[in-house]
Order: structure tokens, then C-alpha cells, then sequence
């Protein structure tokens, strides 16, 4: 399968946070539970109506995910946000990653015969762990 990079950018919240909620405290659980980051992947297949105009479609259909997730972004503000220390995330409002990708190939192929090496290439290079402060979005 190839893989096509069409887009990678980074998707703010669409308004700041507010002065009050800037600095996220963890809860007691927060600080005792080991920290997991879950990548998620999303599929879209195109509909027979946007099979003749596959262009227009994707670029419709990534603007609309772009919106949701900077409107969403809005409402779990720690998510823009990067851990401060080990007792808080500074909501700053940063921006998270946004990917979009062009596969050659059909996805029921690919999940009859997962290739778990093949997965690796819709995630993010940037997923290893990085230090306390320094990546947005990752708890």
C-alpha cells in the first residue's frame, strides 16, 4: 500500500480558553495512574456520489473534521494544552497535529490481512514520549 501525505497541520482551539480554567489540576487518581496516549486513526470511505469528484470530497470532508476538532478542542481545553509539571497542564491553547493521507489500496484488503508494520505509517512520528511540558495533548 502507498501512502500519501496531503496535509499535516496543526488545529487550534476555535476560542481561548478562559483566564479561570488556564491551569488544569490532575486529581489524585491523575498522578497515580501510569500515563497511555491512544493515536486514533480515522478511516473514511467515499460515497459513490463523491467517487467522481474524490478531490472536492476530501478537501470537504477535512475541513469539516478541522472544524469539529477546534470546536471540540474548545470544550477539553487540557487537550491544547501541555503538562506544566507532574500536578497540572497549562491549557494554552496550543494546537494539536492534524494529518491527512492518501492510501492506494482498499481498506477491506488491508483488514483481512492487518499489517502491524503498515500501522505504524498513519501514526504521528512524534508519539514517543517526550519530557513534561514539551508535547501538546499528551497526558
Amino acid at each position: 500500500m502507498e501512502i500519501e501525505i496531503i496535509l499535516r497541520e496543526n488545529v487550534k482551539p476555535s476560542s481561548p480558553t478562559p483566564l479561570h480554567l488556564r491551569t488544569f489540576k490532575f486529581s489524585l487518581l491523575d498522578r497515580i495512574i501510569p500515563s497511555y496516549f491512544y493515536p486514533v486513526v480515522l478511516y473514511f470511505l467515499p460515497d459513490s456520489a463523491a467517487s467522481s469528484d474524490a478531490t472536492g470530497f476530501l478537501s470537504q470532508r477535512t475541513l469539516v473534521l478541522k472544524k469539529s476538532l477546534s470546536l471540540i478542542l474548545t470544550r477539553f481545553y487540557p487537550f491544547a494544552g501541555i503538562i506544566g509539571d507532574s500536578f497540572s497542564v497549562d491549557c494554552n491553547d496550543g494546537a494539536v497535529p492534524f494529518v491527512v493521507a492518501k492510501v492506494k489500496g482498499q481498506l477491506s484488503d488491508f483488514l483481512r490481512n492487518p499489517d502491524l508494520d503498515l500501522v505504524q505509517n498513519f501514526l504521528p512520528n512524534e508519539l514517543s514520549w517526550t519530557p513534561p511540558g514539551t508535547t501538546p495533548g499528551i497526558f
